[in-house]
């Protein structure tokens, strides 16, 4: 995997991670170095398969779980 917009040491903003495939297998935006918002992660067809919230690095809200495509769970933290 390649990571792209990165900030080392402290991760402020973005970060997307590619697949060997050249298709996104993570979207997710940082905060003083904590995962912060909504965190998107794809299989490897580049489909959804989990959305989850954090805050100040840790899941906060709802998680959503896709099995090809499709909402296959919902929860709550």
């Amino acid at each position: 995997m390649q990571v792209i917009s990165e900030n080392p040491p402290v991760k402020d903003g973005e970060m997307i991670i590619y697949g060997d495939s050249g298709k996104i297998r993570q979207k997710a935006s940082y905060k003083d170095g904590l995962m912060e918002g909504v965190c998107l992660f794809y299989d490897e067809d580049g489909k959804a398969a989990q959305r989850a919230d954090f805050k100040k690095g840790k899941m906060d809200g709802e998680m959503i779980v896709y099995n090809h495509g499709a909402i296959q769970a919902r929860l709550r933290y």
